[in-house]
């Protein structure tokens, strides 16, 4: 009995090595192929082409960066306030389109000047009264300053320069 005993226990040993040991080289063969797949990984990384001029433009000590012109966006935002237009002025591109907010509590009308006729800017005049909450946009096409006020109370002004 004692002989079937031993034998039981080498072979439960025996057993549980195999185990382990395939565990090991199964665990090992995993790592080995993550990190395969990640070199693979780096080395696709690195042989993509470098363009340094793209991604570092020459630097010309001549030029203030500030001088450098932006493309502003197509479309700019002005809200009527009781305090008038804001920003009173503006300095946009040709083809931006300007939306005028009414942000406050009573109706505004803006217009193009000169009071009353709108004919400097022609086409800029919302032609009613905006309420409070509305908007009126128009898209400015011609380089030129156009000066601007409120239709209902022409004493509040501003201007709307449009470059080429």
């Amino acid at each position: 009995m004692e002989q079937n005993n031993n034998s039981k226990g080498i072979i439960w040993g025996i057993g549980i090595l195999i185990v382990l040991v395939g565990g090991y080289f199964l665990y090992s063969s995993e790592s080995s192929r993550q990190s395969a797949g990640e070199a693979s990984q780096s080395a696709v990384q690195t042989s993509q082409p470098e363009f340094p001029e793209a991604s570092n433009p020459p630097s010309n000590p001549n030029i203030n960066p500030s001088d450098v012109p932006t493309l502003a966006p197509k479309n700019q935002e002005v809200t009527m306030t009781v305090d008038g237009f804001s920003p009173a002025s503006l300095t946009i591109p040709s083809g931006t389109t300007v939306l005028f907010i009414n942000k406050d509590t009573v109706g505004h009308w803006p217009a193009s000047g000169v009071h009353p006729t709108h004919q400097v800017c022609p086409g800029l005049d919302a032609l009613r009264i905006v309420q409070p909450g509305e908007s009126y946009s128009f898209k400015f096409s011609e380089a030129k300053t156009c000066p601007i006020h409120d239709h209902l109370n022409p004493s509040v002004k501003g201007s709307i320069t449009v470059t080429q």
